[in-house]
């Protein structure tokens, strides 16, 4: 029996170093859009400027680990209608169905169980470098605010059907004809994007943080690396440098995925039922308000080891946020 999941996005909300989430409504920000350089992806021949990632970029002072943006999101507009059954980030849930989270703190409280992936965080500062090149105006500096959209997810198996309140960073957006906002990806590669390295090494990640965040597409930045590379005799490349940008479809990924030496491979229906069986563990375990709970595994295991979680900072922020 396969096992189906919706995504929705709801809304989104601007957010700073103090965490205080600004919904679009209130005054907070929209996604970025791209900027004109997203006609590069449509002319092969035009030389794309260089993006220089060899630049020292200021560590961010923003840190959302802990999701508590959306905590102070929910204070202010609540749930809008009925509880989900879940409340967590995009980023957790793109871990659990492409296998790369190996600690989570999940909690009961108000009948609605909460979920922070505890695994440390690496800074990614080539990708926000390459998000600055895509949707800067001329002239503009690197800012210190975050954007979210806030998505309502819903995972589907039988005759169980599971709710989820999350939000995630939206990289950038392209409004449509109709006024809507076209959610992108936008990611750094090194190499080429066709390559079996990009797909076998990073696209079980990129399709799942595109499916959870809604977003059709991907945008890929191909770096080079600490020496130039040399395309031709007349293109050359320096170091650290984005020299071309290309667009792939979300749903294009898993075909060719399935044309990799099997042990890269991975499917669409593993992670969804990587996302069920996690849930469905996590609704057995947590059955009363109060319960907190760590879940943690090594790299590679499907097996949960579950423990009694003594240190209560992480309930304590949800209740200091949200009164259920």
């Amino acid at each position: 029996m396969d096992t189906r999941i919706r995504v929705e996005n709801v809304d989104y909300y601007s957010f700073g170093s103090d965490l205080k989430a600004i919904p679009v409504s209130e005054g907070g920000h929209f996604p970025k859009e791209l900027n004109g350089h997203k006609e590069y992806l449509q002319h092969s021949i035009r030389q794309l400027p260089l993006c220089n990632l060899n630049v020292k970029v200021p560590q961010s002072k923003i840190s959302d680990s802990k999701i508590e943006s959306l905590f102070d999101y929910i204070r202010q507009k609540g749930f809008e209608g009925k509880k989900p059954d879940f409340v967590t980030s995009k980023e957790l849930l793109k871990s659990i169905a492409s296998m790369e989270s190996h600690m989570i703190h999940v909690c009961r409280i108000g009948g609605v169980i909460w979920i922070q992936k505890a695994d440390r965080e690496i800074p990614e500062n080539y990708g926000r470098i390459f998000e600055h090149f895509m949707t800067r105006k001329q002239g503009e500096e690197m800012k210190e605010e975050g954007t979210n959209g806030v998505f309502k997810g819903t995972v589907i198996h039988g005759d169980k059907e599971w709710s989820i309140l999350y939000s995630g960073k939206v990289d950038a957006v392209e409004r449509t004809p109709k006024g809507n906002l076209r959610h992108y990806e936008l990611k750094v590669s090194n190499g080429p994007t066709g390559s079996s390295y990009f797909y076998g090494e990073n696209s079980c990640s990129h399709f799942w943080q595109s499916f959870f965040g809604a977003s059709p597409s991907l945008i890929i930045g191909s770096r080079t690396d600490k020496t130039p590379f040399e395309k031709t005799k007349l293109q050359k490349y320096p170091k650290f440098v984005i020299y071309k940008i290309q667009e792939i479809r979300r749903e294009s990924i898993p075909g060719e995925v399935s044309e990799l030496p099997y042990r890269f491979q991975w499917n669409v229906e593993e992670g969804k039922k990587n996302i069920r069986v996690f849930l469905q563990l996590v609704k057995n375990h947590l059955k009363s308000d109060g319960d907190y709970l760590v879940f943690s595994r090594k790299p590679g295991s499907f097996k949960w080891n579950i423990r009694v979680n003594e240190n209560t900072e992480f309930s304590d922020l949800v209740r200091k946020y949200v009164t259920v």
